[in-house]
């Protein structure tokens, strides 16, 4: 019950626009100009209670403004496509704003001090506006939000509308938060300068990489079975100690020490997943599983199409890994009824695997649906459609 209300109260808030006294704004814009404004905030507010030039803070909001614009013009040449990277424009921004203030003659540390902590109140509220438009979702879950078919047409896949997905986006918003809290307190207690520098990008590299688990959407680079973003993390957490050992930043040995468990944690999922590889977690990595959405979505065609007994058109999908999806009718208790086939080739699917995979598959339907799973032969299965969207 409880799950259904908060469920229901996710998807009246998420919109792809947002309408203000007759005035209707993207849903990430406002969510981001409103992130721009307390992080602009915070950051005057820090410098005012530290005692440093507002004059030069004034000239690293005009640097990052600029160095946000750059860094996206040059994101889209590359690749063709318009992204915004946070992680990219993190540093970028507190690389371009050391280079300054050392050009300046401005002590550095306090400063990107207060930059790192105003990027992150920025983040905070733009990953609202990502939970608001559906970028940077999570995975099919029982619990989170459905888009719509206005999301859709705003750039969501259309083949996730009616899905529901994890907010994972609302976790790392709220995570971030409670780490640039954390942050501000050490600022203003008097900490030695880059105490919240570190403390922040240690923190919010951690939660990324373990936040990363739960993201579903594919577009973003994968190497060794970890994307992109948490190779970023590991490396960060890298350079933080190695400017702490080099006497750059204030040496603290439980930086190191969480360093080397997150890079010993992820050495060891790596050989894990070598030594024992597990069909399942390939079939459901979140690309593999945009290829199984889309394909689902395809199939929704045939829920109103007549059932023949001895139809020939029996459509068949093939996946990047090999897993066969096919549509056709099966002989009910008292009647035809659609059904829908699972097989892999070249390794045939295990009776245990299919039961997982067809329970994840339930997040494409309805959670309350029920499933009729027969084996015909070895690996290939018949699941009966008791699927609402099917």
């Amino acid at each position: 019950m409880v799950v259904r209300l908060v469920n229901q109260a996710f998807d009246r808030l998420v919109r792809p626009s947002i309408h203000l006294n007759g005035c209707s704004l993207i849903s990430f814009h406002f969510c981001g100009l409103v992130g721009l404004f307390l992080a602009v905030t915070l950051g005057f507010g820090l410098l005012y209670r530290l005692n440093l030039s507002l004059w030069v803070g004034l000239s690293l909001l005009l640097a990052a403004v600029v160095t946000v614009l750059l860094v996206a013009m040059g994101t889209k040449i590359l690749t063709g496509r318009e992204k915004l990277i946070y992680y990219h424009h993190e540093i970028a921004i507190l690389f371009v704003s050391a280079i300054g203030l050392a050009l300046l003659n401005q002590p550095v540390l306090v400063y990107l001090d207060v930059v790192v902590l105003s990027l992150g109140l920025f983040l905070a509220c733009g990953r609202i506006g990502c939970l608001m438009m559906g970028c940077c979702h999570g995975r099919p879950h029982y619990y989170g939000v459905c888009y719509h078919a206005d999301h859709a047409a705003t750039g969501f896949p259309h083949s996730y509308v009616g899905v529901r997905l994890f907010p994972i986006q609302l976790v790392e918003s709220a995570y971030v938060l409670l780490v640039v809290l954390t942050g501000i307190g050490w600022l203003l207690s008097g900490q030695a300068a880059g105490t919240a520098l570190v403390w922040y990008i240690i923190w919010y590299d951690i939660g990324r990489f373990l936040i990363e688990f739960g993201r579903g959407d594919a577009e973003r680079p994968y190497f060794l079975g970890f994307s992109e973003p948490q190779w970023l993390s590991l490396g960060l957490m890298f350079v933080i100690v190695f400017a702490e050992l080099s006497g750059w930043l204030v040496l603290h040995w439980w930086h190191i020490v969480m360093t080397l468990n997150l890079m010993l944690i992820t050495a060891g999922i790596g050989l894990y997943r070598k030594r024992f590889p597990n069909p399942l977690r390939q079939l459901l990595h979140p690309r593999h599983f945009r290829e199984m959405v889309d394909i689902f979505y395809l199939l929704q065609r045939y829920k109103e199409r007549p059932l023949a007994v001895n139809s020939v058109d029996v459509p068949v999908w093939v996946t990047s890994l090999g897993l066969q999806i096919s549509v056709g009718n099966m002989q009910g208790n008292t009647q035809m009824k659609h059904a829908f086939t699972l097989s892999r080739q070249p390794e045939p699917l295990e009776w245990e695997t299919a039961v997982d995979l067809v329970t994840a598959i339930q997040g494409l339907t309805s959670p309350a649906a029920s499933f009729e799973l027969r084996e015909n032969v070895r690996g290939i299965y018949h699941v009966l459609d008791k699927f609402e969207r099917l």
